[in-house]
């Protein structure tokens, strides 16, 4: 039997940090409905062990550091500055005018943590029902009234009349046949469980060369691994630097030039179109446009980073700035991109967007330029496969320039995977056979681009069922800015809570005043 309650229940499915901002967004606007707080439920659903943080911002003994500033990590929509008031609040960190701040990872734990029992004890004052169950979501089931009878591995089934999914970035499956020797890694998370299996003087291959990849090479060298490492991955590219973010305001990327190259959504928008605009909005600050030159396939690591941190040190990059005021248009671009520019860009230039769009502060370009030069660190592009060879008791790198190198342990740490088909997720697997929810062809899963509900196999949106986070780089492209993700979970909230005011409304039987009227 399901979890009984007179009222409608809510289930947030993921209790990470997108999970986590929904949550407490939901608190405060079923607080002040009266019709609502007394009647609805909210419920939490997070299978690991410590609700809020999730895997990206757990306990951990490593140095990673948050790749985006403090400014940018609030949790609260449009009080960008509430984490950082939150550290200045306890004495970890107080930040100068104008400048970053880029704090331990497991800092930013403890505030979402935090963040989640304030929105309890709220609610708790509020007389609305909260419960958060600890377990792993296996199933949904469609309920013939709407919503979806939700089973758990070993908990009573929740009866959800609206369902969010905030899954996070889901484990891939990528060399998952490597999985069954103990000398492969599948995850550089939690960074103490990958240093306690590799020794010092391991051969060790790292899987990737983005963010992921970064912190595996950070974390090792720090607890003291003493052999040569390789980072190898298809590109080789390796993120850009973050300098200083000054504001900076758009003038020809902007939502109105969209809808007027576009007819207000009439046709599509074209590549060159977007290109156009950006060269314009470059040639403003007297800088031109070079997609090889500014966005490479290949340069050598020591010269990149070289130059990377040049740059950064020499105070605002024009790029950048722009690069972080175009974050909230991007997904407006992406939307209205004609088919064929979207695959275009997802097959040539993908991974060189992304190396530059989500990059690392200087104190890490620092590390793993030291490393580098010091020849600690090597990165290896165009990796094709990776083998076991039993007889050698080794794993094999092969390049598809026909370079074969040998390793000890490898670390997987290539990150998110795009496509549900890359994913390790039995839920997913699940809704996809039953047909709740669709592949998207740029990845993730089908949603309404403005509302997030989920577009099943029918191709029509299920009002009782929402996404938020990587689930939706399909429809939306970029993904990764929490910011970004807090926004949507706003979006989705005030949807949740329009209706169920209409069902409350459309439940309850006309007032009829029965006081006597004077004629």
């Amino acid at each position: 039997m399901g979890t009984p309650h007179e009222g409608p229940t809510v289930a947030i499915v993921g209790g990470g940090a997108i999970g986590t901002a929904l949550f407490g967004i939901l608190v405060d606007r079923l607080s002040v409905e009266n019709s609502l707080r007394a009647k609805t439920r909210l419920v939490l659903v997070e299978k690991s062990e410590r609700v809020g943080p999730g895997l990206a911002y757990a306990k951990d003994e490593s140095p990673y550091l948050l790749n985006q500033s403090a400014q940018t990590m609030s949790l609260v929509p449009g009080h960008r500055a509430h984490f950082c008031e939150w550290l200045d609040q306890r004495g970890l960190f107080r930040a100068q005018k104008d400048e970053d701040v880029y704090c331990e990872r497991q800092l930013f734990g403890d505030y979402v943590e935090d963040q989640l029992a304030r929105a309890r004890d709220k609610a708790c004052r509020a007389g609305l029902s909260v419960s958060t169950v600890r377990d792993e979501v296996s199933t949904f089931a469609s309920r013939r009234s709407g919503g979806y009878r939700i089973a758990t591995s070993g908990q009573p089934p929740i009866d959800a009349d609206v369902a969010v999914l905030a899954v996070g970035n889901l484990p891939s499956t990528k060399f998952r046949d490597l999985e069954v020797h103990p000398n492969f890694i599948a995850s550089p998370y939690p960074s103490s469980a990958m240093r306690s299996r590799i020794p010092p003087n391991a051969r060790v291959a790292i899987l990737g060369s983005g963010l992921s990849a970064i912190d595996a090479v950070l974390a090792l060298f720090a607890s003291g691994h003493e052999s040569a490492v390789t980072m190898a991955s298809p590109s080789g590219l390796l993120p850009a630097i973050r300098g200083p973010l000054p504001v900076q305001p758009l003038h020809y990327l902007t939502r109105a030039n969209i809808a007027r190259a576009t007819d207000h959504g009439r046709r599509a928008l074209r590549w060159s179109d977007v290109l156009q605009w950006l060269r314009m909005e470059i040639e403003r600050h007297d800088l031109s446009l070079s997609w090889d030159r500014d966005f490479p396939s290949w340069v050598d690591p020591i010269e990149h980073y070289t130059s990377q941190l040049a740059a950064a040190r020499g105070g605002a990059r024009v790029w950048q700035s722009i690069g972080e005021a175009l974050n909230p248009i991007v997904e407006v671009i992406w939307h209205h991109l004609a088919a064929a520019d979207k695959r275009l860009f997802v097959d040539q230039f993908y991974s060189r967007f992304m190396s530059h769009w989500v990059p690392i502060p200087i104190v890490n370009g620092e590390r793993i330029l030291s490393l580098l030069q010091a020849r600690q660190l090597t990165v290896d592009a165009n990796l094709a496969r990776v083998t076991f060879d039993d007889e050698a008791r080794c794993f094999r790198l092969y390049s598809s320039d026909s370079r074969t190198t040998t390793f000890d342990y490898v670390v997987n740490a290539t990150g998110t995977q795009r496509h549900l088909s890359d994913c390790d997720s039995p839920l997913v697997h699940s809704l996809l056979r039953q047909g709740i929810i669709a592949p998207h062809e740029f990845g993730g899963l089908e949603v309404d681009f403005e509302s997030l509900r989920v577009v099943g196999r029918s191709g029509v949106f299920d009002p009782s069922l929402f996404a938020l986070g990587n689930l939706t780089s399909g429809t939306h492209l970029f993904t990764s800015t929490l910011e970004l993700n807090v926004d949507k979970a706003e979006r989705v909230a005030g949807q949740i809570v329009s209706e169920l005011l209409r069902r409350n409304a459309k439940d309850c039987p006309p007032h009829v005043d029965a006081t006597p009227h004077s004629t």
